[in-house]
């Protein structure tokens, strides 16, 4: 039994809008998994998914034979191209990156989604199909952990970031004095976490590059985190907040052996200190 052509297309814009809405959140409320999982396999089982669908909606659809006729290589395209997209869309979203890992994760769930479909189409049997996709699958997760081993990827978290506007009175003192704590957790406990640069941006103004200092700490389940505070005697901004004003944190880090990442925390407002 054939699917209707209106319910695969439907699929495939509902599945699209559901990566879109996925990416959109902020690094900071995706859920903890409590086991551990490949983050690259789960890349690579959405983009397989995505090309499938992509496939079927272009074989099924009437409009240009060209598409339907070519479906597997534009369903290819299309899904690789979407999977940019998503990356650079990531950008933007606190505490998100892009990374080109992730999307070397994609073209892999694409691929195996292509050699799928050309042993359906040639009506190779389902238990070499079957053997495939287990072997896709171990592949990708035992890639992504030695990966962690080499620290060629690097995962971080900003687990905290508060921020305060300190009242105190200080004698020859002009503007208010602004104070920060961004709690930055590795992925990987051995990885040695350098801050190469710190920007503030306040209410939707240009980011500012700023000074900062480290410091190194141990969170409530024991495992090791690096803190990023104000630099001592740095005015980060002359004038006082208003009411409503906002700031914004972005952080570049690496591991010294090549890997960054660039942080962005969400919108803070400022809490008052007296």
């Amino acid at each position: 039994m054939s699917l209707h052509p209106k319910l695969v297309h439907f699929a495939l814009i509902a599945y699209l809008g559901l990566i879109f809405i996925a990416s959109s959140i902020p690094g900071e409320e995706i859920p903890k998994i409590g086991f551990e999982f490949s983050d690259k396999l789960i890349h690579a089982i959405v983009y397989l998914i995505l090309f499938l669908l992509f496939f079927y909606s272009l074989k099924y659809q009437s409009k240009s034979v060209k598409l339907r006729d070519n479906a597997l290589t534009f369903a290819g395209l299309f899904s690789a191209l979407y999977g940019i997209s998503d990356e650079i869309h990531q950008l933007f979203v606190p505490m998100r990156s892009c990374e080109i890992e992730d999307w070397f994760a994609d073209v892999a769930g694409i691929i195996f989604g292509m050699l799928i479909i050309k042993l359906a189409v040639e009506k190779r049997s389902m238990p070499t199909i079957t053997f495939l996709l287990i072997a896709f699958m171990f592949s990708c997760n035992t890639s992504d952990t030695s990966s962690g081993r080499r620290n060629d990827t690097l995962s971080v978290t900003v687990e905290k970031a508060e921020c305060w506007t300190d009242h105190m009175p200080v004698v020859n003192d002009r503007g208010t004095r602004l104070g920060f704590e961004i709690v930055i957790r590795p992925g990987n406990q051995s990885d040695t976490l350098i801050v190469e640069k710190f920007l503030v941006s306040r209410t939707d103004n240009d980011y500012l590059e700023k000074a900062f200092e480290i410091r190194s700490d141990l969170s409530s389940d024991g495992s090791k985190v690096l803190i990023v505070i104000q630099a001592r005697e740095t005015k980060y901004f002359t004038d006082t907040f208003q009411e409503n004003e906002t700031v914004q944190f972005k952080l570049t880090l690496s591991n010294g052996k090549g890997s960054k990442k660039t942080l962005t925390t969400s919108k803070i407002k400022p809490y008052k200190v007296y």
